[in-house]
């Protein structure tokens, strides 16, 4: 039989850049040092890390709505988890979690990779290597069969692990720092650092079947890359230039008109600002998350963002955060970034007092564009006004490609694979729900902004979902304004 997708497009909401307005949360206690972090199609959020300390395993926990949920990962005992061990983590369109670490092994540790398939987490397979090889910077990557991608710097060099075919490949024999994205047509990309002092940022990737020969990105000296891919299959980075602890900047490059084209990100001369992660949401936007120094242990957790068509970024200062040189203390200077499917921002850091997390209140850009599939039919919604003071027209059109296949449209009946519209608030908690059992080929109803007790909600953002009777099949924004 073949599977029902439904095809939406839903209104295009431009969001003024005018700030994210974060919302942060202390974890601090659930001992998730050094996070990694994903979210799910929901808005579920997973943090992972290790204990406090080291030397523990490898936790995660995540949240839609209400606690935090603790849960922990099987982890390898052939040597102990590595102190101070970095986690890297992603996240399947099966929400299953793949994570990647180190245990104590070589100079710096050997890696691991386990996934959650079936629920629980399977054993932790250590990655091939040679006596006496180490890695210290990894990265991993799921594409759209659900299958793990890993690059690591093992050894001097960067390598690049396919686990499901238990198979390694060389990609630099004299590089550092990787970090992998994968593109919805499962080409795999590479960003890397060479390892000198005079180092500088790499790019490859195996669109022609095999990785190419290492491009290079920039000019600007650079360490620490952080690599995504659009839908398009077009590249950005975000890297730090290596100019001393108190002199360091910030750097993004994209190939959107097939070269790379470097430009910096600067707040504040003469500051670090280091350590970078990229981000991308399904329109394209690009969000990069980063530490600003200010002294020898305290920084601000910084957030830069931009559309998909816009070379200008916007800088929201997220909260205090966490800086040591030294790399002794318990908490490191780690911090990682996702945004959602509708375009909300969530990150986790080493913030002042301990590991945090946030998330933004207001969708990076531009969001709300959404496209998937059903037979041939599809429902077009929109509403108006959006943003809206006391009430917006929410309108749908059902329609079906024609019989004779040339390209035009007929209005036709799915009544019965629509039957809610459901409004949640930004938490994910219920504000009103209409029941559409009676559809017809058009319908609109208005939303006076109350909930469904009659009480007016307060100004903010709103998600209107469209739902089957077992699945959501279409989301869209609602802003209330003064």
């Amino acid at each position: 039989m073949k599977s029902k997708i439904l095809s939406i497009i839903g209104t295009v909401i431009p969001v003024l850049l005018l700030g994210l307005n974060f919302t942060v949360e202390n974890i601090d206690s659930y001992g998730v040092d050094k996070p990694a972090l994903c979210v799910d199609d929901s808005g579920r959020a997973y943090v992972l890390g290790n204990s406090h300390g080291g030397r523990d395993v490898v936790k995660y926990i995540r949240k839609l709505t209400g606690p935090w949920l603790l849960d922990s990962i099987l982890f390898s005992t052939e040597n102990g988890i590595n102190y101070n061990c970095r986690v890297s983590a992603a996240l399947g369109s099966d929400r299953r979690l793949h994570v990647l670490y180190r245990v104590q092994g070589g100079t710096y540790g050997w890696p691991v990779y386990t996934n959650n398939s079936g629920g629980a987490f399977n054993t932790a397979d250590t990655l091939t290597h040679s006596s006496g090889e180490s890695t210290y910077e990894y990265g991993i990557a799921v594409d759209n069969l659900g299958r793990a991608h890993i690059v690591c710097d093992m050894s001097g060099g960067i390598r690049y692990y396919y686990p499901y075919a238990d198979s390694q490949l060389q990609l630099a024999a004299s590089a550092m720092d990787p970090s992998i994205a994968v593109d919805r047509n499962n080409v795999v990309h590479v960003a890397f650092a060479s390892p000198s002092t005079n180092s500088k940022i790499y790019y490859t990737n195996n669109s022609s079947g095999s990785f190419g020969a290492p491009q290079l990105v920039s000019d600007s000296l650079g360490i620490d890359p952080s690599i995504c891919v659009d839908t398009a299959g077009r590249v950005s980075i975000s890297w730090t230039q290596t100019n001393g602890w108190a002199a360091s900047d910030l750097f993004y490059a994209d190939n959107r008109t097939g070269s790379f084209r470097t430009r910096k990100i600067a707040v504040t001369p003469t500051v670090n600002e280091a350590w970078s992660q990229i981000a991308r949401s399904r329109t394209n936007d690009i969000g990069i998350a980063y530490n600003l120094w200010l002294t020898s242990n305290t920084s601000k957790i910084m957030f830069a963002y931009k559309p998909a068509d816009d070379s200008l970024f916007t800088i929201d200062t997220v909260s205090a955060g966490h800086w040591n040189q030294s790399y002794g203390s318990i908490t490191w200077n780690d911090r990682a970034a996702v945004i959602d499917l509708n375009g909300y921002v969530h990150l986790a850091y080493a913030g002042a007092s301990g590991t945090e997390y946030a998330q933004s209140q207001t969708p990076v850009g531009i969001t709300d564009n959404e496209t998937r599939s059903l037979d041939n039919e599809a429902v077009v919604i929109s509403a108006a006004p959006n943003p809206f003071k006391t009430r917006t027209d929410i309108r749908w059109q059902i329609t079906g490609s024609s019989s004779n296949n040339d390209n035009r449209y007929q209005i036709t009946d799915i009544s019965s694979q629509i039957n809610k519209l459901q409004i949640f608030d930004i938490s994910g908690r219920l504000i009103e729900s209409f029941s559409l059992s009676d559809i017809g080929y058009r319908s609109s109803i208005t939303w006076s902004g109350e909930d469904q007790y009659g009480k007016p909600v307060p100004i903010g953002v709103y998600i209107l979902k469209v739902s089957t009777g077992k699945e959501t099949a279409a989301t869209i924004t609602l802003i209330r304004v003064e």
